[in-house]
């Protein structure tokens, strides 16, 4: 097996194998997938996150291949993305290594260690905030996810890949390739990106009245208006079953 551990920090120490990183011990963090754990831990004196994936899919390595790269494990993709859009502005938890595994050739598994960001899950501050705040929140949120999708970013975006840290909202992860699409292919993007995030958000407890999607949509509209009417309708759908219009 052919193995990997990429820097993408200067962590002032010798790093540990892949092999080290895919057994570290750590108080396990639930998710939704099986293949993929996350663990708190402790490591270079600093509380870090470890997200291991323990298998690769073929359709996984596929759709790289497709855009002309070479397939590394989504652990190091994630971490190659969140670096991609630090250097385009966004604020994005800290990223000091991945790594990928290969066997006979293809991708069969990887890890990624985040520093811990101080702050609070956007879904958790939304449900405690007032008024004011839950509108500057979604405002921010709105925003958030327009400037994704102006970079080519369609992965729905969960208030539980958010951490709110004072004003800054902080990305937790992205694991999925930009994509170039015309005008069409950018309607039916979002559109796609919006429903699965609002069905997402709703099964962790957030829910939007109208008010609430006015003012994620007027922060979208701040950064691309042309797809506004777009993302209500995707909203309105996922949330009307709960809303008197």
């Amino acid at each position: 097996m052919k193995q990997r551990v990429m820097s993408f920090t200067d962590t002032g120490c010798s790093l540990p194998t892949f092999e080290t990183w895919m057994s570290w011990p750590g108080k396990n963090v639930t998710l939704e997938e099986k293949r993929v754990q996350m663990r708190e831990i402790v490591w270079n004196g600093e509380s870090c996150f470890l997200k291991v994936c323990a298998f690769e899919s073929a359709e996984f390595a596929m759709r790289q291949w497709l855009h002309g790269r070479r397939a590394i494990s989504s652990p190091e993709l994630e971490a190659i993305n969140l670096i991609a859009l630090q250097k385009a502005g966004f604020d994005v938890v800290p990223v000091p290594v991945a790594g990928t595994a290969y066997q006979w050739g293809k991708i069969s598994q990887g890890f990624l260690v985040t520093r811990a960001v101080n702050g609070i899950g956007l879904d958790q501050d939304l449900l405690m905030s007032t008024n004011a705040r839950r509108r500057e929140l979604l405002q921010c949120y709105g925003r958030l996810i327009a400037r994704l999708h102006r970079l080519n970013y369609y992965e729905s975006l969960r208030c539980t890949d958010v951490l709110v840290d004072d004003d800054r909202l902080v990305l937790l992860d992205r694991t999925t390739l930009p994509v170039m699409l015309n005008l069409l292919g950018r309607s039916l993007a979002v559109r796609k990106s919006i429903l699965r995030g609002a069905y997402r958000n709703r099964r962790v407890g957030v829910k939007l009245d109208v008010s609430d999607i006015d003012n994620l949509c007027a922060g979208y509209a701040n950064v691309d208006p042309g797809m506004v009417n777009v993302i209500r309708k995707a909203l309105l759908a996922v949330y009307t079953a709960s809303i008197k219009l």
